[in-house]
């Protein structure tokens, strides 16, 4: 499911860096390196780690994805054949991993051959033929992303997330709300993500109606490391070539110490290839980078730097804004993904669209190659 349909002038790439751009504002590498193994890739983090560059400085604290192996990553959708049986499943899977009734046959239903919904009083569930999904136990426990006055942890960053909360029913510290989050996802999610691991990255902690509440911000992750929550953008070639992004992040809200109340997820997918990749650019090298290519008049904060799985494709020929509902996805369709190092610009807002959606540069881990990638 297409969330929303965005067009970068190629104006604000091109002045991000100051040597010669190719491909709507990436530019390629020119500074020395030498790959390093899996091993190696964040040497030197505690010399990089809150230092400040001419034309930037490095976040306090780095998270550290603790990994194996490397791959190049080719994910696709899970239902290729579009089976509905195999919808159905999926869908009556989900109610039972929310629901404590028992399933009734009865009110579920599928709709336009595409999505099944589930109904039965004030619980709803649906699933769709392209891996989105979404459930909620109560109409009154929706998600809302409109929440600005909350308390923020990075999990993957070890933020201290002891902090007890009041919840409706019982206590809970935002560490054990990603624990209980984190279980729920492996045990009940694995029709959904395949050999993709879903894991919480942010915990959000806010009061609502009198009590205390948790909004969970989950990623995938292929052996511990993350891919793009926005699957990164399809970049443009032009002015006129549309950019449009496919969430891989699922929404959780808790606000009662035992039950999952509300969860959410655009699209998802699943692995259907990955080659191992042997030796890659390091973080210290990434970053030498950035200083290298950065145009002189820069100044950037980093919030936190990470290394990820990203695609990006250019869409040659379009020009005109289309409904995100008008769009047919082919299921046999796959995405190749890449290890790139993504360096996440600190902003002063603090809301959850740009917890998801977060204006990046990123340094290819591969060829070295610097994009921009900004958001809305």
């Amino acid at each position: 499911m297409k969330k929303l349909l965005f067009i970068i002038p190629l104006c604000t790439l091109l002045a991000l860096c100051s040597c010669k751009t190719n491909n709507g504002g990436s530019t390629t590498e020119s500074v020395n390196t030498d790959k390093v193994s899996v091993s190696e890739l964040y040497n030197g983090i505690e010399d990089i780690q809150g230092k400040a560059y001419k034309k930037f400085t490095m976040p306090e604290k780095i998270t550290k994805n603790e990994c194996n192996d490397v791959y190049n990553l080719t994910l696709g959708y899970s239902n290729e054949k579009q089976d509905l049986s195999q919808l159905t499943q999926k869908g009556e899977k989900l109610v039972t991993a929310f629901s404590e009734k028992s399933l009734d046959d009865s009110k579920g239903l599928l709709v336009d051959n595409f999505r099944y919904d589930y109904t039965d009083n004030d619980f709803y569930c649906d699933v769709d033929m392209y891996d989105g999904f979404s459930a909620t136990l109560n109409s009154n426990e929706n998600i809302n992303d409109e929440v600005t006055d909350f308390e923020l942890y990075n999990i993957p960053r070890e933020d201290n997330a002891g902090k007890s909360y009041n919840l409706k029913t019982g206590t809970m510290t935002a560490q054990q709300a990603a624990e209980f989050a984190d279980k729920f996802m492996v045990e009940n999610l694995k029709d959904f993500t395949g050999d993709l691991l879903p894991q919480t990255k942010y915990v959000c902690a806010y009061n609502s109606e009198s009590a205390d509440c948790f909004h969970i911000v989950a990623e995938y992750t292929y052996e511990g490391i993350p891919l793009d929550m926005n699957l990164s953008p399809f970049f443009p070639a032009n002015n006129n070539d549309l950019v449009y992004y496919l969430d891989t992040v699922s929404d959780m809200k808790i606000s009662s110490a035992d039950s999952i109340e509300s969860i959410c997820a655009n699209s998802n997918y699943v692995v259907k290839k990955a080659d191992k990749i042997e030796k890659l650019i390091s973080l210290q090298d990434a970053v030498n980078i950035l200083d290298d290519q950065l145009a002189e008049n820069s100044s950037y904060n980093f919030s936190d730097c990470e290394l990820m799985y990203c695609h990006i494709n250019h869409q040659q020929g379009q020009n005109e804004v289309v409904n995100p509902d008008d769009i047919v996805i082919d299921t046999t369709i796959t995405y190749d993904f890449s290890p790139v190092w993504c360096f996440y610009i600190q902003k002063d807002c603090n809301d959850l669209q740009s917890l998801k959606s977060p204006d990046t540069i990123r340094v290819d881990a591969l060829s070295g190659e610097v994009t921009f990638v900004k958001n809305g």
